[in-house]
């Protein structure tokens, strides 16, 4: 069990993460302010601090360099950083564009057989939300990372993601179309779930951001996105990062 502080002047935001964390078996604290975030954080040290940066009065940021400049918390893991914080990292940012969860109506885990239509999984409940937020289409799109804990995933995903119609997934990968470096749409460059490990699609989120910051070891010339998702299937979620 670890002791997790969530800081977010959004009250309804910040009880649903607390809530999140008390089901995984964990201690999560509220508040909703810079200021009291400080007061809490000088008589407790947390595993994990979750910061919102933009807060009325004491905003995240000062709360970070207070954090840093504290011997106590300087190696505290604090989730969330801005852009402007990132810009001045030693590693290049990758931008998090746009993101979405979703499943569809009536869905199963693993069985659409209630859905109108049981063709429809989760992914194209989640690509339409993605997709709405997004000021790109899947064309746009030169490097993906899929989850692939099992192989039709892949086109079931690139059929649920828009970069083809339905039906047209297993053709759209003939001739090497998801092979790096020549292909129109290299897909999990890092050897994905199947090639490089299964570790529930954390190892293709890390990948897709090697590929934004220019340093994968298949990297893809002049990608300046990258979209990941989650698995097929399932309650899902994917995101779009960006240069």
């Amino acid at each position: 069990m670890a002791e997790v502080l969530v800081v977010d002047d959004d009250t309804e935001c910040c009880r649903a993460l607390v809530q999140l964390f008390e089901r995984a078996g964990h201690a999560a604290h509220c508040v909703y302010g810079g200021g009291e975030a400080l007061e809490v954080l000088q008589a407790v040290r947390f595993k994990l601090v979750l910061l919102d940066l933009r807060m009325p009065g004491i905003g995240g940021m000062e709360v970070l360099r207070t954090l840093r400049a504290d011997g106590a918390h300087r190696q505290t893991p604090v989730v969330i950083v801005s852009a402007e914080r990132a810009k001045d990292l030693p590693q290049a940012p990758a931008y998090v564009h746009a993101f979405a969860q979703s499943i569809p109506q009536q869905h199963q885990v693993m069985t659409n057989y209630f859905n109108d239509d049981p063709l429809l999984g989760p992914s194209y409940a989640c690509a339409n939300r993605l997709w709405a937020q997004a000021d790109m289409t899947p064309a746009d799109v030169p490097v993906a990372q899929i989850y692939d804990a099992f192989s039709p995933l892949i086109p079931l995903s690139l059929e649920g993601y828009g970069f083809c119609e339905r039906g047209e997934g297993a053709a759209f990968t003939d001739d090497g179309a998801l092979e790096w470096p020549d292909g129109r749409l290299p897909t999990n460059t890092a050897g994905g779930g199947m090639s490089e490990a299964y570790v529930h699609g954390l190892n293709l989120v890390l990948e897709g951001v090697r590929q934004m910051r220019g340093t994968s070891t298949s990297q893809v010339d002049g990608a300046e996105t990258c979209l990941v998702t989650s698995g097929e299937g399932v309650p899902t979620s994917a995101l779009l990062l960006r240069r």
